[in-house]
């Protein structure tokens, strides 16, 4: 909520951003990933959906994982294959998951129920409750040694089959945060190439 209270705020400050507020891409990479495409139904919910031309996102965390209690209760192979991954385990994502819901943890009674409701679907983005009239490109990229491979490209496919285009794109052989390493990793390097394409295509061909 706090990103979309500033992406409304760049929107209406072009003297200060100078910006083209009639086409703009969101993106970002693990929860920055999640929250752009959390943006993307918000934004179109608050009426200004025809902006976004584009989402192109990094290794995002799609599903809930409150009720799992280990890796292997996963549906998705990726969570299970993935459980010692030195980079991003399984612990790692339980330890984010707690400090997500952090910041309503202060809140009681009625306060905390809406608080809830409020951001009911952000906790597992194939729960959203509409997939129309989204952004018309959705880039997603995955890495292959990553826990989360599974649940982005699982998103990638509803979003295709609400008929939009989605390109979505795995990188072999590599984990959760290959894109900042690189300088010596080549499908570091391709990842930047396929952000920057992908982005200058939405904003050329609007």
């Amino acid at each position: 909520m706090d990103s979309l209270s500033a992406v409304k705020f760049i929107l209406a400050s072009t003297r200060i951003f100078s910006i083209d507020t009639t086409a703009i891409t969101l993106g970002g990479q693990s929860t920055g990933g999640t929250i752009a495409l959390v943006l993307n139904h918000l934004l179109r919910d608050a009426g200004m959906g025809g902006i976004i031309k584009g989402v192109i996102v990094g290794t995002p965390s799609i599903t809930d994982l409150k009720s799992i209690t280990s890796a292997q209760q996963s549906p998705y192979p990726s969570m299970k294959d993935a459980d010692f991954c030195p980079l991003l385990n399984w612990p790692k994502l339980k330890w984010f998951e707690t400090l997500k819901w952090m910041s309503l943890s202060a809140d009681t009674g009625a306060a905390k129920k809406d608080a809830h409701k409020d951001v009911s679907w952000f906790n597992d983005l194939l729960s959203a409750p509409n997939f129309k009239d989204l952004a018309p490109l959705t880039w997603i990229g995955t890495a292959d040694v990553d826990p989360l491979r599974d649940e982005g490209e699982a998103y990638a496919e509803k979003l295709r089959e609400s008929g939009k285009n989605v390109i979505y794109k795995r990188f072999l052989g590599v984990p959760h945060q290959f894109m900042h390493m690189d300088r010596a990793l080549g499908q570091g390097r391709e990842y930047v190439h396929d952000v920057i394409l992908h982005a200058r295509q939405c904003l050329i061909n609007p």
